[in-house]
């Protein structure tokens, strides 16, 4: 059997649903098949794109290994080249306090900055403007009494000077699919479900859990509409539900996928394995993608 080919280029940039891609950091399985692990089928960057990035102000758009950037000439054409190095600043000696930007107060802070403030200091920073972060138990908070993903707790923010303030945060966790934000539901016949998409949001009623995660589920087909990326259920790749007459059991992403790949497609069940897609499977079945 050949062995298959990649379909991605390697002077593209991709659109892979929240970030930009080339075909080294897309990952193997969209090298070869043009869709995530999460399910999400790559587009090309357009010029439409790097405008529409241009108005955040946030540098050139680079894909997230930072090999290629996509920019436009003269003439608005779209152009992807090697990303530009950044510039290393030059080594100075060390800013004496008084030379320092003055530290911002926490008396001056609005709930927008506390949102904004919490996200830079879970992606990494040791401080924002001054203000560091601590997190504590709300003491009203009753866990046996809360709903299902909901949390409270007090978050302190100190200032350079030294001075205090606390939020009181309120948290709900829900799970969120990939290409899919579900922020118009409606009733359905087994919950709560994405106006946009049709996926279950909300099940009536639980009568499994994910094998991984432990998310509440209905039924094993409902596997795929519950979950994070950060899930490592792997579902059956195949599309056979589109193109196969008549098609097997399942649905595309509904059933779990067993440990052998498929030319062009990646992880299967073991029904299409040994099924339609028996003369397509890869050699070197049994890799470091097995079923997880």
């Amino acid at each position: 059997m050949n062995h298959p080919n990649p379909v991605l280029s390697t002077d593209q940039l991709y659109v892979a649903y929240d970030q930009y891609v080339c075909n080294e950091c897309a990952g193997m399985t969209a090298e070869y098949t043009g869709v995530t692990i999460g399910g999400y089928r790559l587009t090309a960057v357009t010029a439409d794109v790097v405008v529409e990035w241009a108005g955040y102000g946030l540098g050139p758009l680079t894909c997230e290994c930072r090999r290629l950037e996509a920019v436009l000439d003269d003439h608005q054409r779209l152009q992807i080249r090697p990303a530009t190095p950044a510039p290393c600043p030059a080594v100075t000696e060390r800013s004496t306090p008084s030379e320092t930007l003055e530290a911002f107060p926490v008396t001056a802070m609005n709930l927008h900055d506390v949102l904004e403030d919490i996200r830079l200091l879970l992606g990494g920073e040791n401080d924002v403007d001054g203000i560091t972060a601590t997190t504590g138990h709300h003491p009203a908070f009753d866990q046996q009494c809360a709903g299902p993903g909901k949390g409270a707790v007090l978050i302190t923010f100190t200032d350079a000077g030294g001075r205090n303030r606390i939020a009181e945060v309120e948290l709900t966790a829900r799970w969120r699919e990939d290409g899919c934000d579900h922020t118009q539901t409606r009733a359905g016949a087994l919950g709560e479900e994405c106006t946009d998409c049709g996926m279950l949001t909300s099940p009536n009623e639980v009568t499994a859990w994910c094998p991984e995660c432990g998310s509440p589920v209905t039924d094993e087909t409902t596997y795929f509409g519950v979950h994070t990326a950060s899930c490592a259920l792997v579902m059956c790749q195949c599309e056979h539900a589109d193109h196969q007459h008549p098609p097997v059991s399942h649905p595309y992403l509904g059933t779990r996928a067993g440990a052998r790949r498929a030319q062009h497609v990646g992880l299967v069940c073991d029904e299409c394995a040994t099924g339609h897609l028996a003369d397509y499977l890869l050699a070197d079945n049994g890799g470091e993608e097995q079923s997880r």
